[in-house]
């Protein structure tokens, strides 16, 4: 964990779990589990069933998608949210939906259909936002597994897969607590000894890092758009 005392802003504060699990790990069969995970995850927990998150948290004045948020790359999972910081009992429960993003996310079948029309909507309008993307990463591992998947592979999506990934690999080996905020960085240190020291160690196994290699080459690609009035040579040294 890590802990940083800042008062800018003042009475607000910041919560991160980061997983160092992402769509990297993610088996041939597998492609889309580790961002579907990431929306299942405020679809119902322990201590926070249903949209019980985000529901506690909009009750503190946060709005998700701004102050309520997650994201999924290719080696890492991040959920996150901003809470004051005034009230002890509100520290308090925003570590214990940091502890049920990490054991306690609840996945039931009903639910992850319903979550397929949301993601589907997702991969619709997802663009990597770079068309030399594929020249970038080569002919590597991170062109294979684009964290949402095809649309197919989220169709076929299933509650027995999402919590086999789940509790494979989101254990506290691999999961990172950070908070920063207008608080006192002793005493938050103690709420999360006392709520996270009686989770289970788990080792794993399997995991594996997976560097961007590449081969000794040049690659050439070129992009026309009739809206661009201006030639742009872009070089790029690995």
């Amino acid at each position: 964990y890590y802990i940083r005392h800042s008062e800018n802003p003042k009475n607000r504060g910041e919560f991160y779990i980061v997983h160092n699990v992402g769509a990297m790990q993610e088996e041939d069969n597998q492609n889309g589990l580790a961002h579907f995970l990431e929306h299942m995850a405020f679809n119902g927990t322990e201590h926070f069933p249903n949209k019980g998150i985000v529901e506690f948290l909009e009750s503190l004045g946060v709005k998700y998608g701004f102050g309520i948020n997650a994201f999924t790359g290719f080696d890492r999972t991040i959920y996150m949210f901003s809470i004051p910081t005034d009230r002890p009992e509100d520290l308090d429960r925003g570590l214990l939906i940091l502890k049920d993003w990490l054991t306690g996310i609840q996945i039931r079948p009903e639910q992850v259909e319903r979550e397929k029309g949301v993601i589907l909507e997702e991969a619709r309008g997802y663009d990597v936002g770079d068309p030399f993307y594929d020249v970038k990463v080569g002919e590597t591992r991170y062109n294979e597994r684009m964290p949402l998947g095809t649309p197919e592979e989220i169709k076929s999506m299933t509650a027995e897969k999402l919590e086999n990934f789940y509790r494979k690999w989101y254990v506290p080996e691999l999961a990172t607590i950070v908070v920063v905020g207008d608080l006192n960085v002793g005493e938050m240190e103690g709420k999360i000894k006392e709520l996270f020291e009686g989770i289970p160690a788990v080792k794993t196994t399997g995991y594996k890092e997976y560097p961007l290699e590449y081969t000794e080459k040049v690659a050439y690609q070129e992009m026309q758009d009739t809206l661009i009035t201006r030639s742009v040579l872009e070089l790029i040294l690995p």
